[in-house]
């Protein structure tokens, strides 16, 4: 600055408290990610380093601004298959945004037994006879509490009477998100509700020394 000094021109310099509001930053920035994007003033408004025959007319590319454009890219191409696929209709029932991130942080104070039973019943890759008859590892798909029907998800929760006295105090504790999958698989006091009922009902092994009921 000091060598600026009688060049005809006087500089300000102004504290911001950060970048938010500050209007010639968000200008800077809308044309910082123009010029990321590709986009560039006319080759006669450029100064006369960045119309060198070399560049060809194109500005340098950006190493950061290049692997932030990739990132995205491959986030949007991921997102796209993962909307297309089975499984995302299955889980989007219990976490309706998607992707979901929250899974690390709803399960970090479970046990890896209640965190893999959480994974289980949201992905429908339950230990229950209507999956493991689909995979080869049950005779029947029905359930062993009552016969009276393929042991699905929907059914051990809410239907089989085998598990009505841990089903009335799942539903105590729940109250009105009772019928709320998305709340006993995905809410932080749901899943505390849920495990309880599971560990109630025995049907499941939430201790690897314990064995499940048949």
């Amino acid at each position: 600055m000091a060598d600026t000094r009688g060049a005809g021109f006087s500089l300000d310099l102004h504290w911001v408290a950060g970048h938010e509001g500050a209007t010639w930053n968000e200008l800077t920035d809308a044309r910082a990610k123009q010029a990321a994007q590709g986009y560039s003033s006319h080759s006669a408004l450029l100064p006369g380093v960045l119309r060198a025959p070399s560049l060809k007319g194109k500005l340098p590319a950006s190493k950061s601004a290049v692997l932030q454009q990739q990132r995205a890219d491959l986030h949007k191409q991921w997102t796209t298959e993962w909307m297309s696929s089975p499984r995302y209709g299955k889980l989007r029932t219990f976490v309706p945004s998607l992707p979901y991130k929250g899974f690390l942080e709803l399960t970090a104070s479970r046990s890896k037994a209640a965190s893999a039973a959480i994974f289980r019943f949201r992905t429908r890759h339950t230990p229950l006879n209507q999956h493991l008859h689909r995979i080869g590892s049950a005779e029947t798909p029905l359930c062993p509490g009552c016969l009276d029907g393929d042991e699905t998800v929907q059914h051990f929760i809410y239907e089989c009477p085998e598990y009505d006295q841990a089903r009335q105090a799942l539903r105590r504790a729940a109250g009105r998100a009772f019928y709320s999958m998305a709340y006993l698989l995905s809410d932080k006091k749901g899943t505390r509700h849920f495990l309880q009922f599971l560990r109630a009902t025995g049907r499941i092994q939430m201790d690897p020394r314990a064995q499940p009921r048949r």
